[in-house]
């Protein structure tokens, strides 16, 4: 950070200015700054500008430097945005599973740090995805969230004591109302209204197991915080997410379901970072074959396999260990080990079946990424896990972006 001092603590600043900005909203930048016109300057508030102005991820340098003109007081942030429209890809294969996701997305719709993202999944069926988050309507703290998908896959289905392979699909629509308490501190409320589908891939299956069928309404409250800050490769800080749901499934009981994810990084000394994730979640739904939480190499457990059961709690952790490894001007190259454990309680099962040994995974591996700093979270990943007790057990998992 380079800092230039023409005025010190206790001066009273007169004017702001935001240098660099292409694309963002000088309002929006406006609302991370601690630092006021017509207060007096503090340099503790200035350099907490700085660390803002990067955690909103569509600026890849920022620095600030204090003037006086004229006798006018200036204080000025120098701001690096980065392209912030760009591809999105991942791709993976579990044994004789392939995943592959191909689409885009705006990191800065209309300027306001807005998302849009359109993407289509193979994975073991063809599924298409479009999300868009607008914060800030009229200048307020108000946002809203819309999620637009159909999915349709393989999946693992238990019914009546069988665990059977089956066709998976649902259409769902989901829009949420969100208010913005500070930067990325938010809650929301909204719901979503889905119909899924099982149908049967076995000769086991009865005329009345041949297919479930079932249409949901979801009604739910959330709470993130992401005081997770961002210096190039390394981050540091805590994240923590809660949502709190009420489903109800034609044909079945309303049941409520709480998901709590706690994300603590830590930087030891420049370019090595200790990086965890706990993920909590429950569930009131006991017997219908439409258990919510999923085991999956994509989603918690690198190299376990695909969507190989469901449950109605689960307890995962993940552990990485993370090293920069080269530091380029528009490139960083990091290698990763990292540990991932979970247990699922199956349903119809007490909550003693998270520590049966039947219902444990736990995976191991190594892998690298390659940030590409001239661009909106680009980051090119690449994991293989393997199961330590049984070696034939792995896979590898490639995409963008961090695996959390």
């Amino acid at each position: 950070m380079a800092v230039f001092c023409a005025f010190t603590n206790g001066q009273i600043v007169d004017s702001i200015a935001l240098k660099g900005l292409k694309r963002t909203r000088p309002d929006i930048v406006q609302r991370y700054l601690d630092s006021k016109v017509g207060q007096e300057f503090n340099e503790e508030n200035a350099q907490h500008d700085v660390q803002a102005i990067l955690n909103t991820r569509v600026f890849s340098q920022a620095s600030y430097e204090l003037k006086s003109i004229d006798g006018k007081n200036i204080l000025e942030f120098d701001c690096k945005e980065i392209i912030t429209l760009l591809p999105t890809l991942n791709f993976g294969t579990i044994g004789s599973n392939t995943f592959l996701k191909i689409g885009g997305f705006n990191a800065n719709l209309f300027g306001k740090i807005g998302t849009l993202r359109a993407h289509y999944i193979f994975y073991d069926g063809h599924s298409f995805f479009i999300e868009n988050e607008t914060p800030y309507i009229n200048g307020s703290p108000f946002g809203l969230m819309l999620d637009l998908k159909s999915v349709s896959t393989l999946e693992v289905l238990n019914v009546d004591d069988m665990s059977l392979s089956c066709n998976y699909r649902n259409n769902y629509f989901g829009a949420d109302g969100f208010y913005e308490l500070e930067q990325n501190h938010r809650v929301y409320a909204g719901g979503a209204l889905f119909n899924e589908r099982f149908s049967i891939n076995s000769d086991m299956a009865t005329d009345s197991t041949h297919f479930v069928e079932g249409t949901k309404v979801k009604f739910k409250l959330e709470h993130r915080m992401n005081n997770v800050n961002i210096n190039g490769c390394n981050e540091f800080g805590l994240g923590l997410q809660t949502q709190v749901s009420m489903v109800n499934t034609r044909g079945y009981k309303p049941f409520f379901q709480i998901i709590h994810s706690f994300k603590y990084i830590k930087q030891f000394g420049h370019g090595s970072n200790l990086a965890t994730r706990l993920k909590l979640g429950t569930s009131t739904d006991q017997m219908t074959p439409f258990a919510p939480f999923t085991v999956d190499s994509y989603l918690n457990i690198r190299g376990v396999g695909n969507k190989i059961d469901r449950g109605v709690s689960q307890c995962v952790l993940n552990v990485e260990y993370r090293q920069e490894l080269f530091h380029g001007k528009s490139i960083i190259l990091q290698g990763i080990a990292f540990t991932d454990l979970g247990s699922w309680r199956l349903p119809g099962e007490t909550y003693a079946g998270l520590l049966q040994k039947k219902n444990l995974k736990s995976f191991s591996g190594l892998g690298a990424r390659v940030f590409l700093t001239n661009y909106y979270q680009l980051i090119l990943r690449g994991d293989i896990g393997f199961n330590l007790q049984d070696l034939s057990q792995r896979g590898v998992v490639i995409g963008l972006g961090q695996y959390f």
